[in-house]
């Protein structure tokens, strides 16, 4: 039986630990044009609201993967956030943000860059 791959959706899930912008900006996929800023720093109050339907926001992603010595990237020409968890409030936990972000194949068909920073190459052919 012969198999041919015509499509793979390449995915990346993770949690955002810290309330910032870019945090805030990719949860809720609000661009800087749609945000209110009242009052002055630091107590500036910054509001927006929130659309049923939001707009795509196709962006580049890059992934780190560090553990001990092996360290990995991935770069997402074309990505966007296409998933997102529940963000749970509560007084003895850090606000965490879950997100899935899909990457698409561009132009040229890439739709992500894997670099291996762990000394090795493959081997030599003759």
């Amino acid at each position: 039986i012969r198999i041919e791959t015509t499509r793979a959706t390449k995915t990346f899930q993770f949690t955002c630990w810290e309330t910032n912008w870019t945090t805030v900006s990719l949860y809720y996929r609000v661009e800087a044009d749609d945000v209110t800023v009242t009052g002055t720093a630091p107590n500036e109050i910054v509001s927006f609201n929130e659309a049923g339907r939001p707009k795509r926001q196709l962006r580049q992603f890059g992934f780190d993967v560090i553990d001990g010595n092996y360290h990995r990237r991935a770069i997402c020409p074309l990505a966007e956030v296409t998933e997102r968890g529940d963000v749970v409030y509560k007084s003895d936990e850090l606000i965490g943000y879950e997100l899935t972000v899909t990457a698409y194949p561009g132009s040229d068909g890439v739709s992500i860059k894997r670099i291996f920073m762990e000394g090795w190459a493959p081997p030599v052919t003759p």
